[in-house]
């Protein structure tokens, strides 16, 4: 979208969400109001009616001028997101990284296993548990990962500030994140969780012996969510044991590590869940 036609658009939206807002407000609630007394003292309705009506009306500007402002803010981050990838896929070596930005690209690798390269912040970052963006037209974060159904090197685009803050817990500060629950391995001797006593997870940063993984996913959420898939978290993050990642993908690496041995060298020591998806 044009600059100028983006701020027509911005400026309709305003103006009509405005303009939805004051006539339900002084217009559509109060006549409401007087002709609902009126009906019942007089039993004459029509003014409520009227009122019923100014009211939906406002309502439904309301939301549409909401509509604009959201479409708006998408097409904003989808550009940024086009013109980062635009500038990383020039070839500094000879070769190009595959990139993943919008879901259709995301879902040829629905529900894997992935391992992340890089974790970049772009534009945001968390601070005393919030995370705080300085534009939001651009994502919050880019990754560079491998994955078993890809060649090469991919980079994606983190859009959501949920799927943002697991990352970045991974990858800085190991802590809750707000929207996600967190699962944790104790100690062999059962005490506190892994953040504070088991010596294999790090309390900040990847240490060398971990890796992160990613999954990103839409065949997980609950069944209220449903609905509103579209505005809600895509990943699973894990913080895995050194090398976890080749015995849960290839099994021929490794073969006479089986059963519960293997499982145990491939278990997440530390994962990330949005509450809108099922363990």
């Amino acid at each position: 979208m044009e600059p100028e036609a983006r701020r027509n658009a911005e400026r309709k939206g305003r103006g009509v969400f405005t303009f939805g807002n004051l006539l339900s407000l002084f217009v559509g609630l109060p006549v409401t109001i007087i002709g609902l007394i009126i009906g019942l003292i007089w039993g004459w309705f029509l003014l409520l009616w009227i009122g019923l009506a100014a009211l939906a009306i406002g309502i439904s500007c309301s939301f549409f001028g909401l509509i604009v402002g959201a479409g708006v803010a998408k097409m904003d981050v989808e550009e940024a997101v086009v013109k980062v990838t635009e500038k990383a896929k020039r070839p500094m070596t000879g070769t190009q990284d595959i990139t993943f930005l919008k879901d259709d690209d995301w879902s040829a690798i629905d529900g894997e296993i992935c391992r992340v390269l890089e974790f970049t912040p772009m534009s945001a970052a968390v601070r005393n548990g919030q995370v705080e963006a300085s534009d939001h037209s651009t994502p919050y974060a880019s990754v560079v990962f491998e994955c078993r159904k890809i060649r090469g090197k991919a980079t994606g685009f983190i859009t959501h500030k949920v799927d943002f803050a697991m990352l970045w817990a991974a990858f800085n500060e190991r802590t809750q994140v707000k929207g996600a629950r967190v699962e944790v391995q104790y100690d062999a001797n059962g005490g506190g969780p892994a953040f504070v006593e088991n010596s294999k997870l790090a309390k900040h940063g990847v240490a060398p012996n971990e890796e992160v993984w990613l999954v990103w996913t839409k065949k997980r959420y609950k069944s209220w969510a449903g609905m509103m898939d579209k505005f809600l978290p895509r990943l699973l993050v894990m913080v895995c044991p050194k090398g976890a990642y080749e015995l849960a993908n290839y099994p021929e690496v490794m073969p006479e590590l089986g059963g519960e041995a293997r499982f145990l060298a491939e278990r997440p020591l530390v994962t990330w869940t949005p509450e809108a998806m099922v363990e």
